[in-house]
């Protein structure tokens, strides 16, 4: 959760989750305990260090909390204490912290484990960073009224946050568990696009027992019976507040089977009632239940909701979008979508200008399908009757519809290519963003010892390598060979390395100051393979590094006196090298935060390598060296690879049309050498293409015999450009 988000949402955006540990779920439902232990009376909870309160509702309290062991900040929510001896109240909170720990899915955050604060059970989540799907929907209104909407917050990125909902509700129903409180502000949009679905604390588990229901008790609840229910309770806004009772949910989006109170009824059908409402609201940027509270909750046991007639700019709603809200919402539940996927389904149907499943094709075009199927007789019928000009009149209709089929099996094919592409490059992206990440924390870390200038007195923690070898002490430790470098290297211990024109006494204070970095630097390589990675056993750490699983392949330091720490740890540098030549810290000296370089060879021969590097600064602005961390060439051309028949090869372009990266140079080896001290020259990609990529950002275009899709990234200002051969896609 960002910080800018209200505390009144705290609750919500962290009621969620999907387990890390503890029981894995059965092929079909999630499996939920019998009775709830007792309360506790004790306080066990010692691995958490308690901050900030996140916020609190009514049955819980969350709270922003540091892990002590791992030392990450965790979402951790407790149930009040006061309502700890509630056998029914508790039984539901383990029965969400059960239900949301067994739903693995990308769109489901997950829940770490259980615990208990000052006597009462609690749980922990992930901490999230980002907004709800509430205040973006405040934005995109606002950007409407104003007439300036961005791209970030059009109607289709509204609908692929919607979409990833739709896919985490279908999973969740696939395991036997229905929400049954979906609205805007239980959705969490993430600072990378991501989507999350929270707040699973009135979920049903199909065959589970309903808390705080008698055994066999079910009848639908009168209207007098809801609105006496609710002005015993503390006035509330509906649109935003989850009601719980015989009634439970929020009464803007429910179906009619949940406001009266039929919990035999509440099935997946009811979960695609309410994302039916929130596709409404997405167009419309107005709720879909309009009045004060207790009229939303007579329009909930109605089924009704506000027509769907225009969309937030005033123009008539979409038609097929509008029809897929009215199946969706239908009030019987047999008239509504097979599943949410179905729904889904549509709404991307819509979404690639495709026809709905259902919105009848008008007459023109079901009349132009029957004559694509029965030509002959047609043609026959209508020759016979209006003669031959009516014969040209036909057969001309004929070809139409078969190239208007013909355009839209390649629209289609172009979407699904289009889509495999975007997804490629966010992958690319992620690494991006992860070096970038752990290149920022590795100069801050530098920067703060340089600032603080204590050197170690001990024996140096780094290995020599290059001419130093067998001339200085100490040696690289447990050396041995590993494929992806192709020599010998160290895992335990860093190397240094100065210039000739260097004497040793001038660095050694250096090598001393910067002792703590070789815990750090093996920190940086395995964290760009898993967050957790430098948690490991040493024995899988090991398995990691020799397997060469770790995304970047070298991190280092090089200092304006000619210092170079590395990591890993090998022999094999040129005898002249100087870390102030080498194009990585050129392009980066003169630079302010992280930047991403041109390939350069490795001096040493194992690999081309793309630079992430960072300029190190002291407190006055004075230059103390660059750090980095590269990705190998190599790697980074497997994950370019698009898996589709038709593949051609892929780059990543810059602003100014250079391709800065091509699978095509995978394999190239230049060994050992400084090549000049110079990166790889860059091949300029085609005028029309660069055109394109500027004018669109995202899409495609046919060159010659090739269809080039691209895509831009968000971590750095290149371009993802897939080719493939259209011969074959099309």
């Amino acid at each position: 959760m960002s910080e800018g988000d209200d505390a009144a949402t705290a609750d919500t955006i962290h009621s969620f989750g999907h387990a890390a540990s503890g029981d894995a779920p059965d092929a079909s439902h999630v499996r939920v305990s019998g009775e709830p232990p007792p309360p506790s009376s004790e306080v066990t909870l010692t691995r958490y260090e308690l901050q900030d309160e996140l916020g609190r509702g009514g049955m819980g309290v969350v709270l922003k909390a540091r892990d002590k062991q791992l030392g990450r900040s965790v979402a951790l929510k407790a149930l009040h204490g006061e309502l700890a001896s509630d056998q029914g109240v508790l039984k539901r909170f383990l029965v969400e912290a059960q239900v949301c720990a067994q739903l693995e899915h990308p769109n489901i955050v997950p829940v770490y484990g259980m615990e208990h604060a000052a006597g009462s059970p609690a749980f922990s989540m992930r901490l999230l960073s980002g907004s709800t799907l509430r205040r973006y929907l405040t934005e995109c209104a606002e950007q409407e009224k104003a007439g300036r909407v961005d791209e970030e917050h059009a109607l289709p990125e509204r609908i692929e946050a919607f979409l990833k909902v739709c896919d985490a509700i279908e999973y969740a129903h696939s395991r036997g568990v229905i929400h049954r409180d979906l609205k805007p502000a239980n959705i969490v949009l993430g600072e990378h696009h991501e989507v999350y679905l929270v707040d699973w604390g009135i979920a049903k588990v199909v065959g589970h027992e309903e808390p705080d229901r008698p055994e066999g008790e079910r009848r639908t609840l009168e209207p007098e019976e809801i609105i006496a229910a609710l002005e015993a309770q503390v006035s509330v806004d509906l649109d935003t507040a989850t009601q719980h009772g015989e009634m439970i949910g929020t009464p803007t989006y429910m179906p009619p089977e949940q406001a009266s109170g039929r919990v035999h009824a509440h099935g997946p059908a009811s979960d695609q009632f309410a994302l039916g409402m929130m596709l409404q609201e997405l167009v419309t940027l107005e709720l879909p239940r309009a009045g004060r509270a207790i009229d939303q909750v007579f329009q909930a046991c109605r089924g009704e909701r506000v027509p769907f007639e225009r969309d937030a700019v005033g123009a008539p709603a979409p038609p097929g979008l509008a029809a897929i809200v009215a199946k969706a919402t239908s009030v019987e539940i047999e008239r509504r979508y097979d599943s949410v996927e179905a729904l889904a389904d549509d709404v991307r149907r819509w979404l690639r200008g495709e026809e709905v499943s259902v919105l009848p094709d008008p007459w023109t075009r079901r009349l132009f399908k029957r004559l694509s199927r029965r030509p002959g007789l047609v043609i026959g019928v209508v020759a016979a009757i209006l003669v031959a000009a009516a014969v040209a009149a036909t057969a001309s209709a004929f070809r139409t519809v078969s190239l208007q089929r013909r355009a839209a099996e390649q629209s289609a094919h172009l979407s699904r290519l289009t889509s495999d592409v975007v997804g490629r490059s966010e992958s690319i992206d992620a690494r991006f963003s992860r070096a970038r990440t752990l290149v920022e924390g590795l100069g801050v870390s530098i920067e703060e010892l340089a600032e603080a200038d204590a050197p170690h007195e001990g024996a140096l923690r780094y290995g020599v390598a290059g001419r130093l070898v067998g001339a200085r002490e100490p040696p690289l430790a447990e050396l041995h060979e590993v494929e992806r470098y192709g020599f010998e290297v160290s895992w335990l211990t860093p190397l240094y390395l100065y210039p000739p024109d260097v004497a040793h006494q001038d660095v050694e204070r250096t090598i001393r100051v910067m002792a703590p970095l070789d815990r750090r630097f093996r920190e940086v390589l395995l964290r760009s393979l898993d967050d957790e990675a430098a948690t490991w056993p040493d024995h899988r750490q090991r398995e990691a590094l020799d397997g060469g699983q770790t995304p970047l392949h070298v991190t280092y330091v090089g200092f304006e006196n000619g210092l170079l720490l590395n990591y890993p740890g090998y022999e094999p540098f040129p005898e002249s090298y100087d870390p102030r030549r080498r194009p990585w810290y050129r392009e980066a000296r003169d630079r302010f935060g992280v930047t991403f370089g041109r390939p350069y060879p490795d001096a040493s021969g194992s690999a081309i390598l793309v630079p992430c590097n960072r300029a190190l600064r002291s407190a006055g602005g004075a230059l103390i060296g660059v750090a980095g961390a590269d990705m190998a060439l190599d790697d980074l051309a497997r994950a370019m690879r698009v898996d589709r028949d038709g593949w051609i090869r892929s780059s990543l372009v810059d602003g100014d049309g250079a391709q800065i990266i091509d699978t095509e140079q995978a394999g190239m080896r230049l060994g050992i050498g400084l090549h000049d001290d110079a990166a790889i020259e860059a091949a300029p990609i085609e005028p029309a293409v660069l055109a394109a990529i500027e004018d669109e950002g995202t899409g495609f275009v046919r060159v010659g015999d090739e269809i080039v899709v691209f895509d831009g990234l968000e971590a750095i200002d290149w371009t993802f450009v897939a080719r493939f051969d259209a011969r074959r896609v099309l």
